[in-house]
């Protein structure tokens, strides 16, 4: 398998790729680049510049499981510094990170990966309600409008794929309107597969594992490869017999040879006469 993977301005949390166009409206936009807006909008929210030019801090949490996350996360503070916001990094090692923003929330922003599909059922993890608490992927943000969850939940239960993409994309416009978090770009994987390869004994390892190569190919096997045993019948083991049993049975025998012969021996005598 082959992974290809590039990155793209993304707009929202449906990323616009062919598998997920059904649910994707390429009218949500949310909102872009733009420092004299920003200072306005801070200034009218009343977090004034100080004497040197901050408004306040905030600390900035990343996995360095993924590098390009760590330099994602130094341009955002790059940015964040022309509009008075100072912004700590604070970089661990995943499972630091894991400990700190899903089970402690103990964090002011976070970076990660996320994905919306194939089946937009996981938006119902990321953006509603019944997402926030403390697992891996979870809400992190706590985002809760119910007008979202409604449209999310109601999303499970049509079967009408037409109606069903709808409600997912009134669903997303609230979402970026409200704007819990902000989504910086989208990296499609394409899989090249090659067919003499069956996961017949691991279903769907090719669509969960092309991503984040998260999953392991244990039972993926090579359709044409010719099977030969080399392992030999094992054999049940056989009953240990005691020694004494062998020395009784010597015994018996010897003892029914003598009586034998005995028999014998007085049959053969002449009688007197």
């Amino acid at each position: 398998m082959v992974r290809v993977n590039r990155a793209f301005n993304v707009t929202q949390p449906v990323a616009a790729i062919p598998g997920q166009m059904w649910f994707y409206d390429p009218s949500i936009q949310e909102p872009q680049y733009n420092v004299t807006k920003a200072n306005q909008l801070l200034d009218e929210a009343g977090l004034k510049r100080g004497a040197d030019g901050t408004r306040f801090t905030l600390r900035l949490a990343v996995t360095n499981a993924y590098p390009e996350l760590v330099k994602e996360g130094e341009l955002i503070r790059d940015f964040l510094r022309e509009v008075g916001i100072t912004v700590t990094l604070v970089v661990q090692e995943d499972a630091a990170w894991q400990d700190l923003v899903w089970t402690r929330w103990d964090f002011d922003m976070s970076m990660n990966n996320f994905i919306s599909g194939p089946d937009p059922v996981i938006l119902i993890t990321y953006w509603t309600g019944r997402g926030i608490g403390h697992f891996a992927f979870s809400n992190t943000p706590g985002y809760n409008n119910s007008d979202v969850n409604n449209l999310l939940y109601q999303s499970l239960q049509e079967s009408d794929t037409a109606k069903r993409g709808d409600l997912i994309k009134r669903a997303m416009k609230m979402t970026v309107d409200d704007l819990p978090a902000y989504w910086i770009l989208e990296r499609p994987y394409v899989n090249a597969l090659n067919l003499d390869f069956s996961d017949e004994f691991q279903p769907g390892i090719w669509e969960a594992g092309g991503g984040f190569n998260m999953q392991r190919f244990e039972r993926v096997y090579w359709t044409k490869a010719t099977i030969t045993s080399t392992q030999t019948a094992v054999q049940p083991p056989q009953p240990t017999i005691p020694e004494w049993v062998y020395l009784t049975a010597a015994i018996v025998m010897v003892g029914v040879i003598a009586v034998v012969s005995y028999a014998v021996r007085a049959r053969r005598k002449p009688k007197a006469g």
